[in-house]
Formats: structure tokens, sequence, C-alpha cells
């Protein structure tokens, strides 16, 4: 039998009826129990100070009292235990307690008004949900019949806009927008699906569909499915050119609120979404699984960022180019200098002198213009291709630096491939040694490429200091501990994450945790740096827990980062 959102309203309605009728019951037995044991204290009083007084006045009290005579000769007496009866002697006169009901009519008058209208509003709001929401009924519906991963849920709604009668003085015609309507096929994960259950990811997705018809009410459709690998997709059509700018953005927080009853399990940074928005015309077909590899292709790419957790690509014959990529192209396009360098400063929080340079490598695509590292990492799986690739850049930094004499203090990203490589490093190192450059390069190794502490990896910083080669570890994100002092390594500066700099003004935790690096830096004599700073209130913050400098978009125009391939 289909289940219904009416069928489990009508159930809750008659549910909550019948726990009223039986309140009310169980209130009034309790309120007249009380209130008839109250009455027999009464009456016991009433007797104890009628005994030393004459008849007259005796009959006097209880009357006063509202206590009834009886003149009937078959009424029973007890005298012996006066405070369990109903009916005793006084005076030679027989009297009988006043009803409960009749003396305290008002306080059960009370009683039930405030109970009727106690169930009243626990009605109103279950049922309606504060503006008819209906969340609880829904939670009802999926708790009863939890949604299973490998079959799709997909509800379709079509909603018609209200056309006012009077045309608008600005229209997209006349603001020389274009009226053309898009389709959306989005991929959204989670980072640690492991700990969302069935139930959990399909109350978000049910909240989300409802989210998004209420704030985007133009689209016609709207499609999301639950797969068996914890992922959620969502088809959207009939999104107009104006909706589609900053879509992915604004669909991320509306996944962020969806998430807010999970917020435990569920960061914002933990949701990542890929998006391909394509256009559906009568003379062209599109290709499915191609708009698939898109998509999978912006999540790989929003995956790979820190910062960014949302990428949109266009289904188009340049942007499929990149899906073609591979490990021989990039190669070949390094080999043949077919890139450039950008040099990004670390400006001293003290002097505002520029302390270091990080060298960013751009490689140029003859259909995408310039890739950031991120974009083609991915494809570099290999070992050799990696050690193949830190060559290469190193060779060509290091002969910048031989006609750049005033350069100095740049530090070079290398892989963990050509640390774990005795003769490749050995090979980088005269490289080094051969360029004459001093001190002034630097190698910048990522905290994660060091995890593990083997034998080998502190062979290879044994031998970076013993060749007098400055370390820089990046991407710090917590306290640590490492075995080997850092200073014998000659490790230079460590470098802060950019997920813990990020709205680092909000969160205490974010604060304690760099105090903590900090503090174990400074015993070791290790300067620390701060990367992706955007705004003045993160930079003076840091510079009040005593980061000695930092690096990002606030101190430069912002390097072409991939949000440039999501516009249309």
């Amino acid at each position: 039998m289909k289940l219904c959102l009416n069928r489990y309203q009508s159930m809750l309605f008659y549910s909550l009826n019948i726990f009223c009728l039986l309140m009310l019951f169980f209130a009034n037995q309790q309120l007249h129990s009380y209130l008839l044991l109250h009455q027999q204290i009464q009456t016991n009083t009433l007797l104890n100070q009628a005994e030393g007084l004459p008849e007259s006045a005796q009959v006097e009290l209880f009357t006063a009292r509202h206590y009834q005579k009886i003149t009937s000769t078959s009424s029973y007496i007890i005298n012996s235990a006066p405070q369990a009866a109903t009916v005793f002697t006084v005076a030679g006169q027989d009297f009988k307690s006043p009803s409960i009901f009749s003396d305290y009519w008002h306080i059960f008058s009370l009683l039930n008004v405030f109970i009727f209208a106690l169930f009243g509003l626990v009605q109103y709001a279950v049922l309606t949900n504060f503006g008819g929401k209906r969340i609880l009924l829904r939670q009802l519906k999926l708790t009863a019949k939890p949604l299973s991963f490998e079959k799709i849920t997909a509800k379709k709604a079509a909603k018609k806009n209200v056309e006012s009668p009077l045309e608008p003085l600005l229209n997209n015609s006349l603001l020389g927008l274009s009226a053309t309507k898009y389709h959306l096929f989005i991929i959204v994960e989670w980072q640690n699906a492991k700990q969302i259950n069935k139930v959990q990811l399909s109350a978000i997705c049910l909240q989300l569909e409802h989210s998004i018809l209420g704030q985007f009410s133009e689209l016609t459709n709207c499609s999301l499915k639950c797969l068996r690998s914890g992922r959620m997709t969502i088809t959207l059509g009939e999104v107009c050119s104006i909706t589609l700018n900053d879509f992915e953005k604004n669909l991320h927080q509306l996944l962020v609120t969806s998430s807010l009853h999970y917020q435990n399990l569920i960061e914002p940074r933990d949701i990542k979404l890929g998006v391909c928005n394509y256009r559906v015309n009568d003379y062209e077909s599109i290709d499915q699984a191609l708009v698939y590899q898109l998509a999978e292709a912006a999540l790989a790419i929003s995956k790979s960022n820190t910062w960014q957790h949302y990428c949109r690509l266009l289904y188009n014959q340049s942007q499929t180019q990149l899906l073609a990529f591979s490990a021989q192209d990039i190669l070949s396009i390094v080999q043949n200098r077919r890139y450039l360098f950008l040099f990004q400063p670390v400006f001293s929080l003290e002097s505002g002198d520029i302390l270091q340079h990080e060298a960013l490598m751009r490689i140029r695509h003859k259909e995408l213009g310039l890739l950031c590292a991120k974009q083609f990492m991915a494809f570099i799986e290999t070992d050799n291709e990696q050690k193949t690739l830190d060559y290469e850049v190193l060779a060509h930094i290091l002969k910048i630096m031989a006609n750049e004499t005033h350069f100095s203090n740049v530090t070079v990203n290398i892989n963990r491939a050509s640390l774990l490589d005795f003769e490749h490093l050995v090979a980088l190192i005269s490289l080094i040694q051969e360029a004459k450059v001093g001190n002034r390069v630097a190698l910048e190794i990522s905290l994660k490429d060091l995890s593990g502490q083997s034998l080998a990896l502190l062979r290879a910083l044994q031998l970076l200091a013993q060749a007098k080669i400055a370390i820089v570890l990046d991407n710090i994100e917590r306290e640590f501990v490492y075995k080997t002092q850092l200073t014998q390594l000659n490790v230079r500066a460590i470098k802060l994450d950019i997920n813990l700099i990020h709205q680092l003004e909000q969160s205490l935790n974010k604060q304690l945790v760099i105090k903590k690096i900090i503090r174990v830096a400074k015993a070791q004599g290790v300067d620390v740096y701060a990367t992706g700073v955007e705004s003045k209130m993160e930079l003076d913050l840091l510079k009040k827990l005593g980061v000695k400098g930092a690096q990002g978009h606030f101190f430069a125009e912002p390097l072409q980062q991939l949000a440039s391939f999501s516009q249309v």
C-alpha cells in the first residue's frame, strides 16, 4: 500500500485527540481524588472543633459550611472512622458532605480549558509545523519506509508563475539578457560519507528538495537521487541565465542549511559540489555520458580546492578538452616550456617587508588558457611523472633566479615521490648546488607527505639538512610533534593551512590551535606563516596571535582560479 502524507496526517490527528481525551480523564480523576482528600481532612477538623460546643452551635457550624442535613432514617452513620465517611452525625442530626464537583466547579473548568487549549496548540504546531512545511510528517513517513540507495527517489514538481497583467518596465530583452533556459546536472559528495546513514541522507534530500522549490520558484522540475555510494545527484530543468549566476553557491548554502540537524557529523567544508550546465536544442543532441564526466571533473576540482567547495563546468567543446587531458600531455607541455611561474609574496606582519616568495606554476592550454596546479596535478598519477615534473620545475626556477640576482628566498613545492627516491633527491640537490643560489631557494613540503615519519623520509630530510637546503612545512592544520628537532632538519618556517585561517575570527577553537602551533614553533626557533588571508580582520587577529608572515588574496590580486572556468 502506498504511503502518503495525508494518511499520516489523519493518523496523527486522531492519535492526538485520543491522547487528549485520556489526558482529560486522568487529570480530572487526579484532581477529584486530591479535593476529596482535602474535604475529608476539613471534615475531621470541624468535628474536632465542634466537640466542646453546644448542640445548636455544632449544627450552625456545619450548616454554614454547606453540609447537607439528612432526614431519612435509612442513612448510615460512621462514628468510628469519620475521616472515611461522607455521612456523619452531629448533635443527633445526620449531615452529608457537599459534592466535590458542585463545590469546586471553577477549578475543574479551569483545568479542562487549559488542557484543551494546550492540545489545540500542539495539534496546530505538529500538523502545520510552523508554516506548512510538514517536515515532521515527512520524517515519520521516512522512518516508516526508509529510502534505499539503489532505488532512486525522484520527485517532480511544477509551479506556474503568476504573470502580472502589466508588462514590467524592464525585462530580459530590454536589458539585453539572454532568455535561454539551461539544464543543470549536479553531483553532491560528503567527504565523511561513512558517518551519514541512509535515513539521515534521505532526510537531507527531502529537505533540500523542498528548499530548492521554495527558493527557486521558476524551476519547472527538480529531481533528486540518492546513490548507493552515498552521493546525491540533482537534475534541474529550465534554469534562466539570471538564476544560473552563483547558482552553485546558493545551492551549497541550501545544503549546509539542510544539514544543520547533523552539524556534529557534517561541516560546510565537507560538502562538495560538481555542476555541469547545458542547453537542450532541437537540432543538437546531448551526450549524457559527457555531462556526467564534466560533473565528475567539476567535483574532482572542488575536492582538490580547500577553499572553493563547488565548481561548475559548461557543456561545450572547449571545456571537454579538460577531460581529454593525460599525464603525457602535461609532461609534453612542461618539456616544451609552455608554462609560466607566478611568485606569490609572503609579507612580514611587523615591518611589511617581503619575507619570501612561493613559486606557483601555470601551464598554457590551447583552448582553456592558463591552468593552475590543482587542475592538472590530478592527472599526474605515477611516481615517475611526479619526479619528472619536480625536476623540470626546479630547473626552470633556478634558471630564473640565476638571471634575477635580486630574487631571494623562493620556495618550490616538491612531491613525496621525490623525497622517497634517494637517487632522484641527490639529483635535485646537485641541481641546486650547481646553480650557486646559496640559501635563496627552499623546498616546500606538505606535512601530509611526512606522515608516518618513516626512516626513508627522515633520511631524505637529513640529506637536505646536510646540503644546507632550507625546508618550509606547508598545510599545517593542527598541533604536531616531530621526533627530530625542526632546526636540526633546517626547517625555516611552517605555513598554516587555509582551512585553519578561513573564518578564524568566528572560531575560538581555531585560535587555540594556532596558539599551540606557535608555542611549539617558537620553542624550536621556527617562524609561522599564514596562507589564504582574505580580510583585514583575519590579518589583525593573526598578528595578535603571534604569526610572523602572511600571504593570500588580501595582499595581491587573486591569481587565476578555478572559478574562471565556471563562467558562462
